[in-house]
């Protein structure tokens, strides 16, 4: 996921058919609303979240701060302190107790940043994080055990032992995104912890009330001399990434990960890369339209787009683009109702900067309601600056039109759709993937073993999905990642661990026996002996 950092019942089809949404898909696309609620919640939220982050910047560290806390961090971690496994499991469970006693502090700092309701605060971020340290506290020990490996011949097996032991790598920085600033921040650190790492957390400045909120509980529950969160703009993020770490964990935009990355080669440190990018969907006239709806509209407007694998756009057979539009009109009312804005399910853009750059974009490219349009505006368009709200929008245009939705990661609740021969689609779609960055995911609804079977061998993606999306991260056992310009390495479970450990090798041999063939002077008796064990 990145901030450029996851049971519906069938319905008739002559229901969805005919079923039209009653807010208007005419409405300006000028960044005002038709809704004329003027409750003090709903006008002020923009004013709110300006206000919280200029209030917690009260609170933010200091380049001196930074450096006290990275001596204090580097001087744990040389004492050895997070090394015995008693030590990582008392953490890991104090974690645990942060987030089943702090629950109800988190999900209220999500609602203030994201309108993100408690069912889907837990389900989407405090959930899978619970589920992460229960695994690592379950597993660690396993995790810990070094690792025997076969050994060769000239080696005498039985007098020589072969292993892998897990070592961490050190000091660690996680910096994380604003869109999950929950899931991002912590899912790593738990890795962090198990692996015996010391670790900083840089959480976003724009989800204020999440990074407030994880800063004190972190504060409260874990050892502040091992772990810390600080907080600040992009002044204390330069300063952090100006430190020798011996492993940085970050979850953003390619551009900010091009940044980090030019930053640890300074000191030759690993990175974990978690990028974006523009996710497909491939849609062919076998998929169930029904069920593919429903999860695709799941996908795409959970956290109002602001997602790093949701949904990005949608490559569809011609002859069921206009059923699928239909389709996804009704899904939206079914989840949202009528009037999306008074949804308590439906999220909000994040802050001002990200609202202006969408609402910019639909206003400024020339999307039209009119049928067959070259930008044409299917639904939604509707948006509230005052409450930071833009309603599900789904837009309908050719491959080759000219328009950022299309090039660029969207990141909001808006998704493009376009079409090509049925005979032609997973050619062309493959052919367009593969002209472009590769993606962070990639999804697939399709009853056709072939046409899966050929995207899947003919694309490359960071994963692939085949009739679902988004909840994949919710598999824990699946590693995460991206490929090329969408990511570097995995983490979930075992693999956070590993992101922050080294696999060292160990050879432990006898020295009670010794074979003179290794030694020179070589001689042609000597080359024969090696042969025979090489």
């Amino acid at each position: 996921m990145t901030s450029t950092q996851d049971g519906e019942p069938p319905h008739a089809a002559e229901e969805q058919e005919s079923h039209q949404p009653k807010i208007s898909v005419a409405q300006p696309l000028d960044g005002t609303s038709n809704v004329s609620d003027n409750s003090p919640e709903k006008m002020t939220r923009k004013l709110l979240k300006e206000a919280a982050i200029a209030e917690s910047s009260k609170n933010y560290s200091t380049v001196e701060k930074v450096d006290e806390d990275y001596a204090e961090l580097r001087a744990s971690y040389q004492s050895f302190k997070t090394l015995p496994i008693s030590f990582r499991l008392n953490q890991l469970n104090a974690l645990l107790r942060l987030f089943t006693e702090g629950e109800q502090d988190i999900c209220a700092a999500l609602y203030q940043d994201l309108h993100r309701n408690m069912p889907t605060a837990y389900m989407t971020e405090i959930g899978l994080v619970k589920a992460e340290i229960t695994e690592a506290i379950k597993n660690l020990k396993t995790w810990m055990t070094p690792v025997g490996v076969s050994t060769p011949m000239m080696h005498i097996p039985g007098l020589t032992k072969s292993k892998i032991f897990y070592e961490p790598l050190g000091l660690a920085l996680i910096m994380s995104p604003w869109n999950y600033p929950v899931l991002l921040a912590m899912q790593p650190l738990v890795g962090a912890i198990a692996a015996g790492c010391c670790v900083c957390v840089k959480p976003s400045t724009i989800s204020c009330h999440v990074s407030d909120t994880l800063a004190r509980l972190a504060a409260k529950y874990l050892d502040t001399s091992c772990y810390k969160v600080i907080t600040g703009t992009h002044e204390i993020s330069d300063k952090l990434l100006s430190l020798k770490w011996d492993a940085i964990f970050f979850t953003g935009s390619a551009t900010i990960g091009k940044h980090v990355m030019r930053a640890a080669a300074e000191h030759l440190c690993p990175v974990t890369l978690e990028l974006g990018g523009k996710s497909p969907v491939i849609i062919d006239a076998s998929a169930n339209l029904d069920v593919t709806a429903r999860r695709l509209a799941m996908g795409r407007y959970m956290n109002a787009g602001q997602t790093c694998v949701a949904p990005d756009y949608v490559m569809c057979a011609s002859s069921i683009k206009d059923k699928l539009i239909d389709k996804l009109k009704k899904c939206i009312v079914d989840f949202y109702g009528d009037d999306q804005q008074k949804s308590d399910d439906y999220a909000r853009i994040v802050a001002t900067r990200q609202f202006s750059r969408l609402v910019g974009l639909l206003r400024d490219e020339g999307w039209s309601t009119e049928q067959g349009a070259e930008k044409q505006l299917c639904f939604g368009g509707v948006s509230d600056e005052d409450d930071l709200y833009i309603q599900p929008t789904i837009l309908s245009c050719s491959i080759d039109t000219d328009t950022a939705f299309l090039r660029e990661e969207i990141f909001g609740p808006i998704l493009p759709i376009v079409s090509f021969p049925d005979d032609q689609l997973a050619l062309l779609a493959a052919q367009h993937i593969n002209s472009h960055p590769k993606p962070l995911a990639m999804y697939v609804f399709s009853g056709n073993a072939q046409l899966k079977e050929y995207l899947q061998t003919h694309t490359s993606s960071g994963s692939l999905s085949f009739n679902e999306c988004v909840l994949q991260l919710s598999i824990p056992s699946l590693p995460f990642g991206g490929v090329g310009e969408s990511g570097m390495g995995s983490y979930h479970e075992k693999k956070t661990f590993e992101a922050f450990s080294h696999a060292k090798p160990i050879l432990d041999k006898t020295n009670a026996f010794d074979i003179g063939a290794r030694y020179p002077p070589y001689t042609d008796g000597k080359l024969s002996t090696i042969k025979k064990f090489l």
